[in-house]
């Protein structure tokens, strides 16, 4: 397996970390575009009660979602990438060498299914010893008959 193939499943935690947190930004922001749209829609009276409520929620959800994304940067940095964009290209290159590898294993498993002795999964190991034992004594004898013939 190569290097980049086996920090593929360590990348792998790291991404679906990240993804939970850029989910949790979304949410956020989804949630403060939902209170700007409350805030545009206030009309009379309750435009002049409610609209520095609304727009302190705002704000909370503006910080709350900054702290977010720098969170996201400094989980980046903890795991010792300069940035996003150098995380997520490791990330690929990482995850390319490791389907290959993959589908390497999978040939390999193919090929070797094949096998020349096709072995009963319950068959003994004293069974199979004896077996090859046989097998191997029957080409000892048909060696030695194609030898003699040789000699003559």
């Amino acid at each position: 397996m190569t290097p980049e193939a086996a920090t593929y499943p360590k990348l792998k935690k790291i991404k679906a970390e990240l993804d939970n947190q850029n989910n949790l930004i979304f949410q956020a922001e989804q949630q403060r575009g939902n209170l700007e749209i409350e805030l545009s829609d206030l009309k009379g009276l309750a435009k002049l009660t409610r609209k520095a409520e609304l727009q302190r929620k705002i704000d909370e959800k503006t910080d709350y979602i900054n702290r977010l994304k720098i969170g996201l940067s400094n989980m980046v940095r903890n795991y010792g990438f300069e940035n996003m964009n150098e995380f997520y290209l490791s990330y690929k290159e990482s995850k390319i060498a490791y389907a290959e590898y993959q589908q390497e294993v999978d040939d390999w498993k193919k090929s070797n299914d094949n096998a020349v002795t096709p072995m009963n999964k319950t068959e003994m190991m004293s069974e199979k010893l004896a077996r090859l034992q046989k097998d191997v004594g029957k080409f000892r004898q048909n060696n030695r008959r194609t030898f003699d013939k040789e000699m003559r």
